[in-house]
């Protein structure tokens, strides 16, 4: 399943399941179409490497959940990466976009907010129970 389809399928879930705090999780986008959008997106405050989604509440001592999403085939990739970083291994970038969210989540988790990596809407959605301490 795509990243769009996930995102679609944890937004339509969200804002149907929990009206209490729709308008609370968003888009973040941070795609650019070519070189010159680029350079203006960055202009206009465009941050490389931050998460799809954003649920903007404060809960469990943090400031905000980011969720992060990927594709399954991406999967063992993903997580390799990371294990490589929890023990301070080097991690030779050969994917310079995941580096940078890597890089992204790190500085988000720095100011107090818990960000996520999830591959499926099951997992974004768990997030997010578990983030709000609620069921549905």
């Amino acid at each position: 399943m795509s990243e769009l389809r996930i995102q679609s399928e944890i937004c339509t879930t969200f804002w149907n399941k929990i009206p209490k705090y729709r308008g609370s999780l968003y888009h973040i986008n941070n795609n650019s179409r070519s070189v010159v959008s680029a350079s203006q997106l960055i202009g206009a405050g465009l941050v490389a490497g931050i998460p799809d989604l954003c649920l903007a509440i404060p809960s469990g001592g943090y400031g905000a959940l980011y969720i992060e999403l990927k594709q399954e085939s991406e999967r063992t990739k993903i997580m390799k990466m990371l294990c490589c970083d929890a023990q301070g291994v080097d991690i030779i970038p050969n994917d310079k976009h995941v580096i940078s969210q890597m890089k992204a989540h790190a500085r988000l988790r720095s100011f107090g907010n818990k960000v996520v990596i999830c591959f499926t809407a099951e997992e974004g959605l768990s997030a997010i129970k578990e983030y709000l301490n609620i069921t549905f």
